[in-house]
């Protein structure tokens, strides 16, 4: 099994996460992100192990401040999936560079049709680590090659919604714009919840400090928060976590 094909960030996230759930007064419930990184350990190099045991420490520091903003984010995305269920019956949910999430266990997953979508080296370690546990429909394509939406029986269809957390701004600005332009184009009535970065973060400094601590860097971020009604028509932002995509 190909680790390394998994980014740093996808393991940190899982960290956090599984972190988060086993300690005292903890404000994520994440079972199965717990197991999922007790199996990820146990095939990982001495090296990785090195460095996953690192960010374990970090993050069980009660004060984390990133521990505890990963939480709120993590927990404002399930309240916004769990709500959108509860709003639309029998709709699809789409996770777009899924990496090692988790969310399927946490939210209201037997209501909707549920979907995964990573680069093919990370579904494999993804079925590989968890496949015993997986219900739910594993695509390993690039979020960018948009031919997913035609395999997926999503044209013409309505009541998707596409998650995209920690994704976008690490893509360059004219492939999110393409992106928004093709699932525009090809569903109705749907949404897609995303989290964002300021444009100032994917530059100078800050550039250079996530290339040291992630090994990568944003190269995306928006200028302001409607800026994305101008990739394609018919977006419309409607909160400032969420945007309505329909035609």
């Amino acid at each position: 099994m190909n680790l390394t094909s998994i980014s740093k960030t996808a393991i940190n996230t899982l960290i956090m996460r599984a972190v988060e759930s086993e300690a005292s007064h903890s404000k994520l419930n994440d079972p199965m992100a717990v197991e999922l990184l007790a199996r990820f350990m146990l095939k990982a190099s001495e090296e990785e192990r090195k460095w996953i045991s690192g960010w374990k420490k970090r993050y069980a520091n009660p004060f984390s401040r990133n521990r505890k903003s990963g939480t709120q984010r993590v927990n404002r995305l399930d309240e916004i999936v769990n709500n959108y269920i509860s709003k639309n019956s029998s709709c699809t949910v789409i996770n777009l560079g899924c990496g090692l999430d988790t969310r399927f266990w946490r939210i209201k997953s037997s209501e909707c049709r549920y979907i995964e979508l990573d680069l093919p080296e990370v579904i494999e370690v993804k079925r590989d680590l968890l496949g015993d546990k997986i219900p739910y429909e594993l695509i390993g394509c690039s979020v960018l090659d948009t031919v997913w939406i035609e395999n997926t029986n999503l044209v013409g269809n309505e009541k998707i919604l596409f998650i995209a957390e920690g994704l976008l701004y690490y893509l360059p600005k004219d492939e999110v714009v393409n992106l928004f332009q093709q699932i525009s184009q090809k569903v109705i009535n749907s949404q897609i919840v995303f989290d964002t970065i300021p444009d100032m973060f994917t530059k100078g400094v800050w550039k250079w400090i996530g290339n040291q601590f992630m090994g990568t860097s944003w190269t995306f971020g928006f200028k302001n928060n409607t800026e994305v009604e101008s990739f394609a028509n018919g977006l419309k932002v409607i909160s400032l976590d969420r945007f309505l995509v329909f035609r």
